[in-house]
């Protein structure tokens, strides 16, 4: 669902009316408009809300973040990892997602089976934690998240509804998604906020 997002027999609608919820996937690479962007440019920093709200709008359902990542040290070190990690899960919590799930828990640099990162080169070292499960500076930035929250005020630890003043409306035959997501970064740029819609579909009122 990365381009066509009407063309997939398996629309975001679809999935909204036979599931409980919608899991968005915002690797930092493979994802067209996406990939070969830096960690720390908006582009990656707002990936993981961008995509959650667009499931969320056209599928009516919550929206998990359930996979995140940054590949490694192909994509930069600890630090910039912990950084990728800071920046969406403030982005992901001030646009009301339901949650991030990193990928993966543990590095698997000493597996003593078969598995399928056998032939992954970047594969095994992607987790949280490494061999001797010390934790690596981006899950100390996901204790710091967590412990930040439960230390806000209940009225300010469960935010209202993000504003959005305007419709990006999606139509048949154009990449929606690069449509929806440079719609999102030009908004917040801009300093407001969208709701998504498509062609054929209810349109909601908007500023």
């Amino acid at each position: 669902m990365w381009t066509h997002l009407d063309a997939d027999p398996w629309r975001l609608e679809d999935l909204g009316e036979l599931c409980d919820g919608l899991t968005a996937h915002p690797y930092p690479t493979w994802v067209p408009h996406v990939e070969g962007w830096p960690l720390g440019d908006p582009r990656q920093s707002l990936h993981a809300a961008a995509r959650a709200c667009l499931y969320t709008d056209l599928g009516g359902r919550p929206s998990l973040v359930e996979e995140l990542g940054s590949l490694g040290e192909m994509y930069g070190g600890e630090q910039t990892r912990a950084e990728h990690a800071r920046a969406n899960l403030w982005n992901i919590w001030a646009h009301r997602g339901h949650g991030m799930l990193w990928w993966s828990a543990y590095d698997l640099t000493r597996a003593r089976h078969r598995s399928p990162y056998d032939t992954q080169a970047i594969e095994p070292q992607l987790g949280l934690f490494d061999e001797e499960r010390r934790p690596y500076p981006a899950a100390e930035e996901m204790n710091n998240f967590a412990r930040r929250l439960r230390g806000l005020p209940p009225e300010v630890a469960d935010l209202p509804p993000p504003q959005r003043e305007a419709v990006c409306v999606l139509s048949p035959g154009q990449d929606q998604w690069a449509a929806g997501l440079m719609t999102f970064l030009l908004a917040r740029e801009a300093g407001f906020g969208v709701r998504f819609a498509r062609t054929g579909g209810p349109l909601p009122e908007a500023e």
